[in-house]
């Protein structure tokens, strides 16, 4: 053994423990990134422990520990808020009302009626829909579209879900005075982040259905379903939905977007 090596080593050995030591956060720095996280606005949270990052990089280590703190007992906060409320509790959701009238050569009046509302539990989440457009030209109705669904979805993992999903329509200028239909299925999250969600769903349908001129029918059907969200900015969010239920006879396109600002 070279034992001229001992004092190096041993020197290094006591200077590991100064290296990886971090200075402490800045006290108002600290109380800034408390204050943040408090406020519930995730994209500002982050925002300001990136620049605190950048301000005092030999405080890294010690900010990184307080971000993974405070991240840790918000998760657990929302976790026993969860469990504790029940059905009628923790729905969310938001309206849209849209009416038009001209008159001269052409006269026709419209209206545009539309509510989303949806509850996120522990494993379950559910989603209710309705909308109404409605158009009369010249007196006479050349428009009227009633539609309402109710869907649930339990998850059994990060981004696997089952589905199940109720909906009715009553559309005479496609054809039919009332249509429902029933769906089980898989579902799969593609995208999961902070700022945007992707997910597909698939599954077997049962519909029932009361043409207008071809009396009744019931029909067993395929459906598909991909839903996508992005937050572009804090109080921005573009929403895409759209499902496909395909059958021998009947088969039926829906998209909805909608830009949303809070």
């Amino acid at each position: 053994m070279n034992w001229r090596c001992i004092p190096v080593l041993a020197l290094a050995v006591a200077a590991l423990p100064l290296a990886a030591k971090a200075d402490p956060i800045p006290k108002d720095v600290e109380q800034m990134i408390r204050t943040a996280g408090k406020d519930g606005d995730s994209s500002t949270f982050r925002a300001t422990a990136g620049a605190a990052r950048k301000t005092f990089p030999k405080s890294v280590k010690e900010i990184n520990k307080l971000v993974a703190d405070m991240n840790a007992a918000s998760a657990w906060r929302k976790r026993v808020r969860l469990q504790r409320q029940g059905f009628l509790q923790g729905w969310k959701g938001q309206g849209q009302v849209g009416a038009g009238s001209t008159t001269g050569n052409s006269r026709s009046t419209t209206l545009s009626l539309g509510v989303a509302l949806n509850r996120e539990g522990l494993r379950w989440t559910h989603a209710y829909t309705a909308t109404i457009d409605y158009q009369k030209d010249f007196g006479r109705e050349s428009k009227g579209r009633y539609f309402t669904d109710f869907q649930s979805n339990y998850r059994f993992s990060d981004r696997a879900f089952v589905m199940g999903i109720l909906s009715f329509e009553d559309n005479r200028f496609a054809g039919f005075k009332r249509r429902f239909s029933e769906s089980v299925g898989l579902g799969w999250q593609l995208i999961v982040s902070p700022t945007m969600n992707l997910s597909v769903e698939a599954g077997p349908a049962l519909r029932q259905t009361d043409f207008i001129t071809q009396g009744s029918e019931r029909s067993l059907a395929a459906r598909a379903a991909v839903n996508y969200d992005w937050k572009i900015l804090d109080r921005l969010k573009l929403t895409e939905t759209a499902s496909l239920y395909g059958e021998r006879r009947d088969s039926t396109f829906t998209s909805n977007t909608a830009l949303t600002a809070n």
